[in-house]
């Protein structure tokens, strides 16, 4: 009785290998190339461009403003130094320089905190992309499986998390990737 949930879990374990031994009709699929292949792949990646030229269009901008303040602030430094204004009057350029300092300060912190912030924010747009562009070809996998009789389907282009291949071996392995991108992207022209 003490060795009866072992037992049973060996048990399972045998007939769930064995049921797998037998499946009938084992084919692979190289993800990769479906992925690549896959006709909303290259719209995703046209969607990030997008936002990486967006992106740049604003850094550009930042850029011009902070040149403009910088120019500002040489031109008053270099007024606050002429001896041929009055004691206050260089006070007074000095202090404007010292303000328009302040905000080029300012402004460079806000160039690289907002320049973080949205390479995150793409970045995190691009895995959310990526993650839902293989949910659905995974999801159009296993709609296609039962309707062609697949009992197994296998990743032929990934590696385990230890670097080994998911397809070990396989005599004369029955490639559907083909098929699979031809289907998946049907869908479109529907």
């Amino acid at each position: 009785m003490k060795h009866l949930p072992g037992k049973l879990l060996s048990f399972s374990l045998f007939f769930g290998l064995q049921s797998v031994l037998l499946a009938q009709n084992i084919v692979v699929v190289n993800m990769d190339r479906v992925f690549n292949e896959f006709y909303r792949t290259r719209e995703a990646e046209q969607q990030v461009q997008e936002l990486i030229q967006q992106f740049r269009a604003e850094q550009q901008e930042a850029q011009q403003e902070y040149q403009t303040l910088q120019q500002a602030f040489g031109a008053i430094r270099e007024t606050a130094a002429d001896v041929a204004l009055s004691e206050e009057e260089r006070r007074a350029k000095a202090n404007e320089a010292s303000e328009i300092l302040n905000r080029i300060r300012a402004m460079e912190e806000e160039i690289r905190s907002r320049e973080q912030q949205r390479q995150q924010q793409i970045e995190e747009q691009g895995r959310r992309m990526r993650q839902q562009l293989v949910d659905a070809i995974l999801e159009h996998i296993r709609e296609m499986s039962p309707a062609r009789n697949w009992d197994l389907v296998l990743d032929a282009s990934g590696a385990s998390p230890n670097g080994i291949p998911n397809v070990l071996h396989a005599a004369n392995p029955r490639d559907v990737t083909a098929e699979v991108i031809q289907s998946i992207n049907q869908i479109r022209n529907r």
